[in-house]
């Protein structure tokens, strides 16, 4: 029974010190803390346009030689939506979803195919990577009024970018042909073409479709 009183004790002297002016911060915080509700998407605004980035780690495909030749390449990946979260909340996966009007849990197969010509005396390397829509997404919360905590960058694929390099001479580049584009990259709809070239044609196709002769027409 006398540690049983001595225990309650020292638990009491606890309690009072932490009560102390000495440890007012965590309360004052857990108290803002409440004043916040209703975290989540706020808002999300899609690019009109079409992303890629030629990232050697999402390089799906590629074919590169000297003329005369034909660099045929097909694509067929399952590429899955990728999520980057910035700020202090970060939504789930489903609150996600419901915002951008698609499962970014669910991987999208790509396939497209693109066919370039390399004439005698050229030298031309074809990549193909995701090209994806976009979605930039504010997050926040109801703190007395709409906070924003932070933003994301949703991207979802929705086709094929096929990026061309390459040059024409008598002595034929080999691969130090990267950065020298003679044809550059096109980012059309799905199944669809862009520019064409003199020397190079190829583009992107979107996610299940393809074009027999994509046009590079950008960079």
């Amino acid at each position: 029974m006398r540690r049983f009183g001595r225990t309650v004790l020292i638990v009491a002297l606890a309690s009072c010190k932490a009560g102390g002016s000495g440890s007012e911060a965590p309360g004052v915080a857990a108290a803002a803390t409440l004043y916040c509700r209703s975290y989540g998407i706020f808002g999300v605004q899609v690019d009109p346009a079409t992303y890629h980035t030629a990232d050697p780690a999402k390089l799906l495909e590629s074919a590169e030689g000297a003329g005369p030749r034909t660099l045929n390449v097909a694509v067929s990946s399952a590429v899955a939506p990728e999520i980057s979260v910035t700020g202090t909340y970060t939504p789930t996966k489903s609150e996600f979803s419901a915002a951008v009007g698609y499962d970014v849990t669910q991987t999208v197969t790509l396939a497209a195919d693109s066919s370039v010509l390399v004439p005698i005396n050229a030298y031309a390397r074809v990549d193909a990577y995701p090209a994806f829509q976009r979605a930039n997404v504010t997050i926040g919360a109801d703190c007395g009024g709409p906070t924003v905590l932070g933003s994301a960058e949703v991207l979802k694929p929705v086709g094929v970018f096929f990026d061309t390099c390459g040059c024409i001479g008598p002595d034929p580049c080999g691969a130090s042909c990267s950065g020298f584009p003679f044809g550059g990259g096109g980012t059309g709809g799905a199944g669809g073409a862009g520019g064409t070239s003199p020397v190079a044609q190829g583009g992107r196709a979107g996610a299940g479709g393809s074009s027999p002769t994509n046009a590079n027409d950008g960079g």
